[in-house]
Order: structure tokens, then C-alpha cells, then sequence
């Protein structure tokens, strides 16, 4: 007899998405307009629930929400739907590029979310001009700044680099950048779309170039030229959520009682800086049952 475990799957939530990578099978390289071919679709919580009632829950390990037609963030329901998933005890992988939603918005979430959820944040470049000749609309500021945000909260955080020519000799200042904000670790992959069909929307077999179209200009990636470590994986250590306690017990008066906190002074607290009213609201947040 076999034993059926639990189920892990991937579901797409949206089509839409805010950024223009070149590779991406949603983009037209000439521009980086999305295909004509693709409807722009969201799949709303109602519908969600439908098809992942609560009792099937109790079927799944682990639901992926993944960019493949677009970014699962740009889902107006992403938050609701993660939350339910956690509440029935199934783990949560969300990739994004997140340059999407401001820094309370993912603080939220990691607070909803506990432990159930990481996130794999795209950081293509050390620098933003590195980072965005592949990631075009995004702002490598405004994803550190939510990946940090993230890092206050029991959710887990990894980074993920397409590796091309031009990043390639930066992956140890990409690699610092990432942990500096609260990565536990990093994956580097080396693109497998230089077989694409190019601006001319035909097939001409594996070239180590591709081009596109960005308002009005031309640019160029090119594939690493040693393609013998196609995956590259740098694990950095537990993140801040990890010893959160050791490091802000004595500073908000947080007794530790279990797995739960009470705060003494939180009146106190409600003209403390951006970052503290995140961390005293975390400790707050730990108090669900996740």
C-alpha cells in the first residue's frame, strides 16, 4: 500500500503585472508592452475559495503563487487569500518582483501570515541601472525597502538573481545587498530564454544575445559566459524574526510568555519612529495563533 501525502501546487492569480522584463513570456520585446495575445485576468478571493474550499485545505503542503503570466502581488485579493491559506495550516511560497505595494502593506502580510509564508524577492543588479536593464519598471530602492520590512515578521525571505553578462561579476555585492535587508538566502540562475523568438517573432535557434526595444532604444543582454553553475544557492542564516525578543525585550518592556508577547508601554510608543511602531506591532502580531 502506498501512502498519499500532501499536495504542493502553483497557481497563478493575475495577469497583470507592473514590471517589463524582457525574457518574460508576458512581454513583446519591441517596446515591452504585454503580448497582445494575453488577457489581463484577476482571480478575486470568491473564486479562490471556491475552487480551495476549506475542507480540501486539509489536502495541501504547500500553495505556490508565481509570476509566470504576471505578478501575483498585483492581485487586489493577494493579501485576503494569503491570510486564508496560512489560517488552514498549508505554506505559502510567493514570488514577485516586489516592486509592488509599500512597506506596511508587506509588513502586514508578514504579520498575517506567520511562518506560513516566504517570499522570493527578484533583485537583478546591485545597483539600479544594473538591476533594471533586465527588471524595466522597477525600483531596486523600493524592493529592499520591502523585503526589510518583510524581515521584521516570522515570515521567511529569499532573493532570486537572473544572472546575465552584466551582473555577473557583481553576485557577491547583490548577495551582501540582499542579506543587509533581511534575506535568509539567495538563488543565482542563469536565463534559459536566449532560444526565445526575438523582436522579429521568429525562431532562429539558440543565440547567446537577445535584444529588445525600451522607449524608443535598443539594448542587448547577453547570456554569462560560463554556463557550468547554472544554479548558484547562498544560504545566509535565520533572519531578524529569529531572535527578535533577545533584541527588544528590555527596549519595549516584551515579557516572553510561550510563544506570546505583552507589551506594558505601548501608549508610549505611538510617537516612536516608523520602525518601531513595526516592531512593537509585530510583537503584537505574534500573538495569533499561526
Amino acid at each position: 500500500m502506498y501512502k498519499i501525502g500532501k499536495l504542493n501546487t502553483s497557481v497563478g492569480l493575475s495577469t497583470f503585472c507592473n514590471a517589463k522584463c524582457p525574457q518574460c513570456h508576458r512581454t513583446n520585446p519591441r517596446g515591452l508592452d504585454k503580448a497582445p495575445w494575453l488577457p489581463l485576468v484577476n482571480w478575486d478571493f470568491a473564486g479562490f475559495k471556491k475552487a480551495f474550499p476549506p475542507e480540501k485545505m486539509k489536502l495541501f503542503n504547500e500553495i505556490q503563487l508565481c509570476g509566470t503570466w504576471g505578478d501575483p502581488v498585483m492581485n487586489k485579493d493577494i493579501a485576503e487569500i494569503c491570510e486564508y491559506i496560512a489560517s488552514h495550516d498549508v505554506d505559502i511560497k510567493l514570488n514577485t518582483n516586489g516592486s509592488i505595494r509599500d512597506e506596511d502593506w508587506w509588513f502586514e502580510l508578514g504579520v498575517a501570515c506567520g511562518k506560513r509564508l516566504q517570499v522570493c524577492f527578484t533583485v537583478d543588479g546591485h545597483t539600479q541601472e544594473s538591476h533594471e536593464l533586465y527588471r524595466r519598471n522597477t525600483s531596486l530602492q523600493k524592493i529592499l525597502d520591502n523585503m526589510e520590512s518583510l524581515s521584521y515578521t516570522l515570515a521567511s525571505i529569499k532573493a532570486m538573481t537572473i544572472r546575465f553578462k552584466h551582473n555577473e561579476p557583481y553576485l557577491k555585492d547583490i548577495q551582501k545587498l540582499v542579506k543587509d535587508r533581511g534575506a535568509q538566502g539567495w538563488t543565482g540562475i542563469v536565463s534559459n530564454r536566449f532560444n526565445m523568438k526575438g523582436m522579429d517573432e521568429v525562431w532562429q535557434g539558440y543565440i547567446p544575445k537577445f535584444d529588445y526595444i525600451y522607449k524608443g532604444k535598443l539594448y542587448t543582454l547577453e547570456e554569462v559566459p560560463d554556463l557550468s553553475e547554472p544554479y548558484l544557492n547562498v544560504w545566509f542564516g535565520p533572519g531578524r524574526a529569529t531572535n527578535w525578543n533577545d533584541r527588544n525585550q528590555k527596549k519595549y518592556g516584551v515579557e516572553i510568555l510561550g510563544h506570546k508577547h505583552e507589551i506594558h508601554s505601548l501608549k508610549q510608543q505611538a510617537d516612536a519612529n516608523k520602525k518601531e511602531k513595526r516592531e512593537v506591532t509585530y510583537s503584537m502580531g505574534w500573538q495569533r495563533e499561526i
